[in-house]
């Protein structure tokens, strides 16, 4: 499948200079499983909006989608919560590829946002997306109002590698070495189980 085959869907990536870059960056700096789970983030969200009837700056969150988990990565990895590394390597990114300084910020708040447990669409329409979106992917949040068989392209084009167990740990290591991040204060209640019975493969 191309991205021609999923344009009649809205689903393609954006074609300009910083999209692609940012999709380059990730993929240096992300192993696979983690790779797709932000491409299947911004096809979630583009449906998620689509659904909610939401209009979004298609760049921006495509950008904030493959970078949204850099924090997760040993390249980018930081003494700070791990969606606060990958909110400043975002930010950075973007300023180096010419972005104003606003919207900088708003991609990394993006960012910050979606790791929050209650994110709005007054808190702008790509953190809410992010949000919504990545929610999606880890645990069905929401899964069950896209298209079946849409969701079912989506993941054949982006498969999922073993995404669930593979998070997981990941999710572990931040919490082994920063007590307190939001992603041991989820583990404490309950993720691990929720990420495990979501309405996926693997």
């Amino acid at each position: 499948m191309t991205d021609t085959d999923l344009k009649p869907l809205d689903l393609s990536r954006p074609a300009t200079t910083t999209a692609t870059a940012a999709r380059q960056l990730a993929v240096d700096a992300c192993p696979p499983f983690l790779l797709n789970h932000s491409e299947r983030t911004f096809a979630w969200a583009c449906l998620l909006a689509d659904f909610d009837s939401m209009s979004f700056d298609r760049e921006l969150l495509y950008v904030g989608a493959v970078l949204h988990d850099l924090g997760l990565t040993p390249a980018y990895d930081g003494p700070r919560c791990f969606e606060r590394e990958g909110a400043l390597a975002a930010g950075r990114f973007a300023a180096s590829h010419g972005w104003a300084a606003d919207r900088c910020e708003h991609l990394a708040e993006s960012i910050r946002l979606h790791m929050q447990p209650r994110v709005i669409p007054e808190d702008g329409a790509e953190g809410y997306l992010l949000s919504e979106a990545t929610s999606c992917d880890v645990r069905g949040h929401r899964l069950s109002e896209i298209d079946p068989n849409t969701a079912r392209r989506v993941l054949e084009r982006f498969p999922r590698l073993g995404f669930g167990e593979a998070f997981i740990k990941l999710l572990e290591d931040q919490a082994r070495t920063k007590p307190g991040c939001l992603a041991d204060l989820y583990l404490e209640r309950g993720i691990a189980e929720r990420i495990r019975s979501a309405p996926f493969d693997t």
